[in-house]
């Protein structure tokens, strides 16, 4: 009887050695399953085992996993892979295998079914239960190490990480990794001597010494669609520590992140990270609230760095390199906005912030403090915030129909075969020919205030050419014209509500024309043709 019961014991061990089974490439994962996998109706029941059989069968492609919570089961170190190794657990990409979340829980649902914000799918390192992020809980959340070819992460949220200072040496998919830097980075995501694909993500309430939402060393990622925010580190980089990495960036949030260091968003080191179409706001550190650059040269394309603050320097960004930045709005980042002993270089941007550093360059850029470097002057046409921006009480920095920002960029500074023809808010980045300033593009036909304009027959013609007529409600106490340098080039006093300036030898070109009467002073855009 002895005999048969282990024998029976054996064929079981064998048999659950083999359950795991891929239809046409895919394993279908279901919270609280305990199938093969071939099949939504026979799931298998945790993200960890999936992953565990797909280190070994090529076979399996894809894991499709429905809505639910899933914590990590085994260690991903090499001498200890597949086995339970408490807070060192952690889920470890598969090479060519890619990972999707989001899909409902009944049904069989398809891929045209995702959706990873009603369906949330979560990865939490969360193993004492007790919903607090503490030591006890998993040191990384997901880790991609060495080559993992095609292997993508797509549709997760990523929580309860908890990376601690542990000296000790491992080694995982035969990369040795010295004492203290796995345990100390990365809480949600860990990137190490690898590229992964990180699509449709949201990493929050993680920690770490370094790194709360992802460390990359090494490393040439992709992170599309993701937000990340509400993590904390001890040291650099409360969403991001990105460490000889070139990695890419697009349609991503960094929001309320918090380092006790230095780059509460984002700290780069050697790197040459790239953010397209990204808003990094009300993230806080001592130094570089928003971004801090140690020796290396970011590029900025559409970007927002709003409301980030730093109790020391550079509140949205510290540069000690450089870096180039087109189209980014820099703004609200307190009283030291930008620490720059480099050498960055700004174009078709918006900074509305002041500057600590003289060596950074600017192309078609506003400057609020600095005329010598800003496309326009800002004090001498007496433009506000409340002029350029919509509501930026409300943090709406999208542009207002009269914004001199519109119409002011250079086409040739920003390239829509390298970073397509989308602004921030995924609208047309070039309308009416030439590109706007900063990360919004303005929409409407008309984009100045000339739609108004016309309506209330203030000024026409509309565009103007030897001629501009003026029909106020009121006597006209002061004319002023100013190009766009800020350079006033006509003033005209005590004028009647309805008159005429001659502007026939004015080349063409963008101007600002100021009309003072007792109702209160309009500073209006206009172009001569």
């Amino acid at each position: 009887m002895k005999k048969i019961s282990i024998l029976l014991l054996l064929i079981c061990v064998y048999h659950f050695a083999q359950t795991i089974t891929p239809t046409s490439g895919v394993v279908y994962v279901k919270k609280g399953s305990a199938g093969n996998g071939s099949s939504w109706s026979n799931a298998v029941g945790e993200l960890a085992d999936a992953l565990k059989a797909a280190k070994t069968n090529q076979n399996i492609q894809e894991v499709w996993v429905s809505k639910g919570t899933y914590k990590p089961m085994y260690s991903p170190e090499d001498n200890n892979f597949g086995i339970a190794y408490g807070t060192r657990n952690g889920f470890l990409m598969v090479n060519n295998v890619k990972v999707y979340g989001g899909f409902p829980d009944s049904g069989t649902p398809t891929m045209n079914d995702r959706n990873f914000l009603t369906n949330e799918t979560i990865l939490s390192g969360d193993l004492d239960n007790n919903g607090i992020t503490n030591i006890n809980d998993a040191q990384h959340i997901v880790l991609s190490v060495g080559n993992v070819g095609t292997a993508l992460l797509d549709g997760f949220t990523i929580t309860h990480g908890k990376s601690i200072n542990t000296a000790i040496n491992i080694t995982i998919n035969s990369n040795n990794i010295t004492s203290g830097t796995i345990y100390s980075s990365g809480g949600g995501i860990f990137i190490y001597n690898s590229s992964v694909s990180l699509n449709n993500l949201i990493l929050t309430n993680n920690a770490a010494q370094s790194g709360g939402g992802i460390f990359t060393q090494n490393s040439s990622s992709v992170i599309n669609n993701t937000k990340i925010s509400n993590n904390t580190v001890a040291s650099l980089g409360g969403a991001i520590l990105a460490v000889y990495s070139s990695n890419i960036l697009k349609n991503v949030s960094i929001s309320n992140n918090i380092a006790d260091a230095s780059g509460g968003g984002i700290f780069n080191n050697n790197s040459y990270t790239t953010a397209i179409n990204t808003v990094i706001q009300n993230n806080s550190a001592p130094y570089g609230g928003g971004v801090y650059n140690h020796s290396s040269q970011p590029t900025f394309v559409n970007v927002l760095i709003a409301n980030n603050s730093a109790t020391s320097a550079g509140g949205g960004i510290y540069n000690n390199l450089g870096g180039n930045y087109y189209n980014t709005t820099l703004i609200n980042n307190g009283n030291n906005g930008i620490y720059d002993s480099g050498t960055s270089k700004w174009y078709n941007s918006i900074i509305w912030d002041f500057v600590n550093g003289s060596n950074y360059t600017t192309a078609t850029t506003i400057v609020r403090d600095v005329p010598s470097k800003s496309v326009i002057n800002i004090t001498q046409l007496g433009i506000s915030i409340n002029d350029i921006f919509n509501n930026p009480s409300a943090n709406d920095f999208t542009l207002k129909s009269n914004s001199q920002a519109i119409n002011l960029g250079n086409n040739e500074y920003f390239d829509t075969a390298i970073y397509g023809n989308s602004d921030l808010a995924g609208h047309n980045r070039i309308v009416n020919a030439r590109i706007d300033l900063g990360a919004y593009e303005f929409q409407q036909t008309l984009a100045t205030h000339e739609t108004d304009v016309i309506e209330k027959k203030l000024l026409y013609p509309i565009p103007f050419n030897e001629v501009i007529n003026i029909n106020s409600p009121a006597n006209i106490q002061r004319l002023e014209l100013y190009n766009m340098a800020g350079q006033m080039i006509l003033i005209k006093k005590d004028q009647p509500s309805k008159t005429t300036i001659s502007t026939s030898e004015l080349p063409t070109g963008m101007y600002i024309l100021k009309i003072t009467t007792r109702l209160g002073t309009k500073s209006i855009k206009i172009n001569k043709i």
